[in-house]
């Protein structure tokens, strides 16, 4: 066997090598997006779901369950959560669980944080404003913003 034959197998071995090596990477960046996408997915719905539990009709959430729930949330947010998500559920978090709380502006900054969901998980173009989002759960949306069309 010739020189140049044992350099074509080495070569070809070692590029072989190294291909597998970067699609196995590739492979386990792609599977690592999957998994955190799936828990941003996951930890938003927990706390969209939190959320319309408050709004539901009739239904008053004691203060410290509140502050629980949104403690549990708070270490996922951490984690998993946009920079810009968490920025605004921190915000959020302190208004909500604030004593002298405004409703209107809690729902408001709610608004912005759905808005910020949407672009997290692929809408990052999205037309729709905080006041389209806040229609879809709010019937007289007109009252909280009165001078939009």
């Amino acid at each position: 066997m010739s020189w140049s034959t044992v350099g074509i197998i080495v070569l070809t071995a070692v590029l072989t090598w190294i291909g597998h090596t970067v699609v196995a990477n590739q492979q386990r960046k792609l599977e690592v997006m999957i998994a955190l996408e799936r828990r941003k997915r996951e930890l938003y719905s927990k706390f969209l779901s939190l959320f319309f539990e408050t709004l539901k009709k009739g239904k008053k959430i004691d203060q410290d369950k509140l502050s629980d729930q949104l403690m549990d949330i708070a270490k996922d947010m951490t984690v998993y959560a946009s920079d810009e998500v968490l920025r605004l559920f921190v915000q959020f978090r302190t208004m909500a669980l604030d004593k002298d709380r405004d409703a209107k502006k809690i729902v408001e900054w709610f608004g912005e944080i759905i808005l910020q969901i949407r672009k997290d998980l692929g809408y990052s173009t999205t037309k729709i404003e905080t006041k389209d989002v806040l229609s879809v759960f709010i019937v007289d949306i007109n009252k909280l913003y009165p001078n939009h069309s």
